[in-house]
């Protein structure tokens, strides 16, 4: 499988400015920010990144867009950020010319010469008619689950174990001490020219300053956690050869560690030169996430995987929706939920055209709406679901279904997430109705930009907020019930 690392540095410039992989969110498809990453590309090439601003970025807060997104349906937030194209831009271009983008890929050799230590989450290329995030899966299945699954064949014992909230306590001068050595870069911390201390830069550029975490949402930021944990693979490398153990094998999925041994000593002894590593790049190990275990094959593959897929022969709609329900209690932080929603709606769609379920339309959507409520990241594919029920009533009676939900999400905190697929449902109808959320504002015509920027020159300021942001074509196509393809990422 094809990895950013493969292309060529004009090719990697383009993979990193594609509108896909500038923000990995799921979003309705009429939101687009191609125009704008163009703008900025070109303002930057005409000008340079010193040349457009009045003011150090580095002192702005709030440059971003944030999105929360609930990862339990209780109190674990994952904030994604649609990061200020002028700044992801700059950040791009320090990467993607030709020498620095040599040296990155001479030091990921350097990264990968143990074959003992396998890395499966460098950003990938996408094959013909797939999409990057789907490919990037189809990579974690492949290269991560299912290898671990394998690998029971050859070792014992496996420990497992991650970081905790890798990229939010990332230490950005750790970039640096992985693309030059820690000694090296506290000689020359100083040096504006260090490529590790221009990215180091351009990232708090992004964060006000701050030393601790950088942005997620974007491949390119996936891109520089790897260069760190590429390094932290390369020490583990180091320490491992210390001790003398040579009987083991590490997947890693970006933060995710499996380690094989044949001796739950060596085991043991590998998870505590990891949690040692970690530490003096400023990460931790998640203690609640760490184990050992015998039993491979059952704690490599995610839980949801032995379940039964739902049996869409079952006549009754009523009892496959109920099933889904307690899949989704039971597994509230696996994907695999979203996969099971996006395989009912075909039946749905065919069983309500049969006008069986006429008058029962609050009851499927009632179940579909806090089904999205407890898993907040099904919330696309949910509301594809509830869409395709909506089609059966009334313009008057939609509305009042989507007012309802409304008012069940905004009894949450950090609720845009909901607000901006809940408005893909209104839109439809009534472009006018108010969502709090920016994006959602910006749909509606009320707000002009997402991102600041005051702290540039006015023209170059102006020219990024005449930038359309929405595709009015595809708004002037928006019907009920969404289309499979907007929510589920393996089709395209």
């Amino acid at each position: 499988m094809k990895t950013v690392l493969d292309l060529d540095y004009k090719r990697a410039k383009r993979f990193f400015l594609n509108e896909k992989n500038y923000f990995t969110g799921d979003l309705p498809l009429y939101f687009t920010f191609q125009k704008v990453i163009n703008e900025a590309d070109s303002i930057l090439h005409r000008l340079g990144f010193k040349n457009v601003y009045t003011n150090l970025p580095c002192k702005q807060p709030n440059l971003n867009y944030d999105i929360f997104i609930n990862k339990d349906g209780a109190y674990d937030w994952r904030k994604l950020t649609i990061i200020n194209p002028i700044l992801y831009v700059n950040i791009v271009n320090s990467i993607c010319n030709e020498s620095a983008w040599e040296f990155i890929r001479e030091r990921f050799s350097s990264f990968r010469k143990n074959t003992n230590i396998i890395c499966s989450s460098l950003p990938v290329v996408p094959s013909v008619g797939k999409r990057q995030k789907a490919q990037q899966i189809d990579n974690w299945i492949t290269n991560f689950e299912k290898d671990s699954a394998t690998l029971a064949l050859s070792f014992s014992n496996m420990c497992s174990t991650d970081i905790v909230n890798c990229y939010s306590s990332l230490y950005t001068h750790t970039i640096a001490w992985a693309l030059h050595g820690e000694d090296v870069c506290k000689r020359r911390k100083n040096d504006e020219g260090l490529l590790g201390n221009i990215i180091d830069k351009g990232v708090r550029d992004c964060t006000y300053n701050q030393t601790n975490g950088i942005p997620q949402g974007s491949v390119l930021m996936d891109f520089i956690a790897e260069i760190v944990l590429g390094d932290i693979d390369l020490q583990l490398t180091q320490r491992i050869q210390e001790e003398q153990i040579t009987d083991y094998k590490i997947l890693r999925y970006r933060d995710d560690y499996r380690v094989f041994t044949n001796s739950q000593k060596d085991g043991e002894t590998i998870l505590k030169i990891i949690n040692d590593v970690c530490l003096h790049m400023g990460l931790r190990m998640n203690s609640n996430k760490t184990f050992s275990t015998s039993d491979i094959i059952l704690n490599s593959i995610k839980k949801d995987k032995f379940v039964m897929p739902l049996d869409l022969k079952q006549k009754d709609l009523y009892k496959i929706l109920l099933c889904l329900y307690k899949l989704s209690i039971d597994f509230q932080k696996n994907a695999g939920i979203q996969t099971q929603i996006t395989h009912i709606n075909k039946k749905l769609q065919k069983e309500f055209n049969k006008k069986k379920y006429k008058g029962q339309e609050g009851l499927f959507i009632s179940i579909m709406a806090d089904i999205a409520y407890n898993i907040p990241k099904a919330i696309p594919q949910a509301f594809t679901t509830i869409s395709q029920i909506l089609k059966n009533v009334s313009e008057e009676e939609q509305l009042k279904y989507i007012e309802k939900i409304k008012t069940k999400f905004s009894k949450k905190v950090n609720t845009s997430f909901a607000c901006i697929w809940l408005q893909r449902l209104s839109a439809v109808l009534d472009k006018t109705i108010y969502y709090e959320p920016k994006l959602c504002r910006i749909l509606s015509g009320v707000e002009e930009s997402l991102w600041d920027f005051s702290w540039l020159k006015k023209g170059v300021a102006d020219q990024l907020e005449s930038c359309e942001l929405i595709d009015h074509k595809k708004i002037k196509r928006l019907k009920l019930p969404i289309s499979s393809k907007e929510t589920n990422i393996f089709e395209y």
